[in-house]
């Protein structure tokens, strides 16, 4: 394989309840990272890493792979490079790997494809979005070797929602963006 998206979605979020699931203009919000992931076309495998059925059967229904992952694995103290590692280790290796953020409705293909190519420029770094995704080459996500390269998108799209608020700002946005087209 030569890249793999891995989406971790935990069931257990405190600030947004069943955040990853919850729905955004009538579908889970998990779709739209799904989406893009297959759209874009850069990926052998689109993977959500989760302990919740719930969550899988969304996945499921959107296309996904899905990577059953230890409850242990979904405390606040476990980060989305370490999520991703665990994947990665049950996978057949691939070149690449993108982690790619369950909430991230204004994501699209041609963003995916904009850190890619950055990363292919310079493989020893990380090409990321915060809040968004972040590529790297595999063996940097199971060593853990993060050096950072922030791409820039445009601050319109690129929103991490943490909080109710940031979700409804999320949600007037995505109106706004979606009327213009």
């Amino acid at each position: 394989m030569t890249a793999v998206a891995i989406i971790p979605a935990r069931g257990g979020s405190v600030r947004i309840p069943r955040k990853n699931i919850k729905l955004f203009h009538d579908r889970p919000i998990i779709s739209y990272s799904i989406e893009a992931a297959k759209a874009s076309g850069l990926f052998d495998r689109v993977v959500v890493s989760t302990e919740d059925e719930e969550i899988a059967n969304v996945a499921q229904d959107f296309g996904a792979d899905v990577l059953m992952r230890p409850v242990s694995m979904t405390t606040d103290d476990v980060g989305t490079q370490e999520v991703t590692a665990h994947a990665l280790g049950l996978m057949a290796p691939c070149r690449y790997a993108c982690c790619i953020y369950p909430c991230a409705p204004m994501l699209d293909a041609s963003d995916l494809l904009y850190g890619f190519t950055c990363l292919r420029a310079n493989p020893h770094l990380f090409a990321y979005v915060k809040g968004w995704y972040y590529w790297g080459t595999s063996g940097a996500f199971i060593e853990n070797s993060v050096l950072g390269e922030p791409l820039h998108i445009s601050s319109l799209r690129a929103i991490d929602i943490d909080t109710m608020d940031d979700w409804t700002r999320a949600e007037k946005l995505y109106e706004a963006l979606h009327a213009a087209a």
